[in-house]
């Protein structure tokens, strides 16, 4: 499920429920020591949003971005629920008599879990996500994401919008805006995707909605000097991302400039010419 690192780094996936239980999860999230709550971006409404996309938390800024024209989609906030508890039974969202948030469907958690019972914590009324959201017509789609300072490690979950079984490309570079040195990339393949039945009451006997909370948890260890990310699926309906985990530290990776290369190499040609030129001359 992981490709070969382009660097030092440590790239990793877990898959399944991501309980107290499941060791993939907790040994791995150890290892961050901040994270970054996508609900700092607001209320989500289920608009999208084009263009450079900001917000700040816990002292880290980041910037958000897509490739898609406004005409196939954008950036969109939602938090990760279904249904919501009222008047003492749980009902839709769209059915309630107060105002809700945009709500996905999706593979994260959700009520009536807590943190109690999963490695993750979660929202309210469910995990907060960020998601690149895309109408069917194409699976080109790119979210990047800018970090206002170096990171170390970078963590976060996923999950397709459409597709049961997904694949997708997590990379990470040295520069903004996916520029600079390619740290790493991470291959994901088959993992959970698209709508969570469970997570309507309508499909439960009893009727309560149970969250699926499978969505993979992928990121990179031990990686110095990360500045931004670029994500992509083969869902051409788009995907979301959990809340991001990240630990802080390194500097971007230095690249020569191309005019230094050449000019290095047209030195060592000249030294290597005069050396030769010496030789000949001695008697």
């Amino acid at each position: 499920m992981v490709s070969g690192p382009l660097s030092a780094s440590t790239a990793f996936s877990c898959s399944g429920t991501a309980d107290s239980s499941n060791s993939c999860y907790s040994s791995n999230l150890s290892n961050f020591t901040s994270q970054l709550d996508w609900a700092v971006f607001g209320t989500p409404d289920g608009s999208l949003h084009n263009g450079l996309w900001t917000a700040s938390s816990g002292g880290m800024t980041v910037g958000l971005s897509s490739n898609v024209a406004p005409e196939i989609g954008g950036l969109q906030a939602a938090d990760n629920y279904s249904d919501v508890f009222e008047n003492g039974h749980w009902i839709l969202r769209t059915n309630s008599s107060v105002a809700q948030p945009y709500g996905f469907q999706g593979h994260f958690d959700a009520p009536p879990n807590t943190s109690g019972n999963s490695a993750i914590p979660t929202g309210t009324p469910g995990d907060h996500l960020m998601g690149l959201a895309v109408n069917g017509t194409t699976a080109a789609g790119v979210m990047t994401v800018n970090f206002g300072a170096t990171l170390s490690s970078l963590g976060f979950r996923m999950a397709a919008n459409y597709l049961s079984d997904f694949d997708a490309v997590i990379t990470i570079f040295s520069g903004l805006n996916g520029t600079g040195v390619q740290l790493d990339q991470l291959n994901l393949t088959s993992s959970a995707g698209g709508l969570c039945t469970s997570l309507s009451s309508s499909s439960n006997n009893p009727h309560i909605p149970l969250p699926c909370n499978d969505a993979p948890l992928l990121g990179f260890l031990s990686t110095s000097g990360i500045q931004s990310v670029t994500i992509s699926s083969n869902d051409s309906r788009g995907f979301y991302l959990g809340n991001m985990f990240f630990s802080p530290g390194g500097a971007p990776a230095v690249v020569p400039e191309p005019t230094s290369l050449v000019l290095g190499g047209c030195g060592m040609a000249l030294l290597l010419f005069a050396g030769r030129r010496r030789r000949r001359s001695e008697p």
